[in-house]
């Protein structure tokens, strides 16, 4: 099962796994390519859920066609050209959760590989096959526990940016179980 997070909270955004899986020594190219989540170029981090194959595929062709001298708008730019033509598999399809700040501020994206676009995610998004288990119970604590975690964070001088912590706290609570706290 494949469980990734998006939050946008406070002008940061993160992207929380359940899990990193990432192959070979080396990668491709000298790089680590990692499966569910890493550094897709400058300034824009991903989350990944789906067939990892042509997942990596994307990824490794993606990449051939960055300039690293490049400015994080113009990564963003050249990514989004490279989508619009890139020939997705309809029968191998994988999800890709994106935090990019190429306009100053971090903001989350979906690419949909069946439409071949990218779009606006929102301040809270998962992928993935947890999404039925898990989506429910994630989005009522969003929702309820949320501001009130907000402001204790603040009353004791927490750093906001911290926050995102405690999504990985609760996703660890439901893969291990709260005995495993004890």
């Amino acid at each position: 099962m494949t469980y990734i997070i998006g939050i946008n909270n406070y002008g940061a955004s993160c992207i929380i796994c359940d899990t990193r899986i990432s192959y070979g020594q080396s990668g491709i190219n000298g790089s680590n390519d990692a499966l569910k989540s890493g550094k897709l170029f400058p300034g824009c981090i991903y989350g990944a859920a789906g067939n990892s194959d042509e997942l990596r595929k994307f990824i490794s062709s993606m990449r051939q066609t960055q300039d690293e001298r490049n400015t994080l708008s113009g990564f963003w730019d050249n990514f989004c050209k490279f989508v619009s033509k890139y020939n997705f598999s309809k029968s191998k399809l994988f999800q890709l959760l994106l935090a990019s700040r190429h306009t100053g501020d971090s903001k989350l994206y979906l690419l949909d590989p069946i439409e071949g676009s990218i779009k606006n995610a929102g301040n809270l998004v998962t992928i993935g096959s947890g999404k039925n288990l898990l989506d429910r119970e994630l989005k009522e604590n969003h929702e309820q526990r949320n501001p009130k975690i907000i402001e204790y964070l603040q009353d004791q001088g927490v750093p906001i940016h911290s926050y995102p912590y405690l999504y990985c706290l609760w996703l660890m609570e439901r893969v291990q179980g709260m005995e495993h706290l004890f």
